[in-house]
């Protein structure tokens, strides 16, 4: 059976991912709850190498507050090429508490940009393009943002206590590429 899963957790440090911050124009200050997605972190690594690949969890998520930093394993791409999937752009976004299908709770970019498979155009609009998790065998996305199980219900967790914390109705995500 192919390995999705890196064995692993992201190495990044701190100052590393806050560079991809500075990069972007973000800072704490303006922004107390930063995520941070790497497209392709374990991109050497994981897959067919210097390929972006699909349904592998081969790409990075930081939750940087003043206080705090975390890694996590994530997806950032669809888990299949089909006509029309959405893949997200890499930029600045802001996310919302949700539910994800009206199951369970989840974030949700509010306003977004994506490419779509067999398109050249980038739709901008509100996709619905969430963080949720995936599954052992599959990342389960259709554009979606997708953890391990037991990663999400982390990354969620302390996500939305942040955000009772600091009384933040939105947290700002950045999506970079991995150079």
């Amino acid at each position: 059976m192919r390995r999705i899963l890196p064995r692993s957790r992201p190495k990044a440090t701190r100052a590393d991912v806050l560079k991809y911050a500075a990069d972007a124009g973000l800072d704490l200050n303006a922004c107390p709850i930063l995520i941070i997605g790497v497209r392709g972190y374990y991109l050497r690594t994981m897959g067919k190498p210097y390929q972006n690949d699909r349904n592998l969890y081969d790409d990075a998520m930081f939750l940087v507050t003043a206080d705090d930093f975390v890694s996590y394993n994530c997806n950032v791409d669809p888990s299949k090429y089909r006509k029309g999937i959405a893949s997200l752009v890499p930029g600045i976004y802001k996310a919302v508490k949700w539910r994800h299908k009206g199951k369970y709770a989840a974030l949700q970019i509010v306003e977004d940009r994506v490419s779509r498979d067999g398109q050249t155009r980038v739709d901008v609009g509100r996709h619905g393009i969430n963080f949720h998790y995936g599954g052992d065998d599959d990342t389960w996305s259709e554009g979606c943002l997708t953890f391990p199980r037991a990663q999400y219900w982390q990354f969620q967790g302390a996500v939305y206590e942040l955000m009772d914390e600091l009384k933040q109705r939105a947290v700002t995500f950045l999506l970079v590429e991995n150079d």
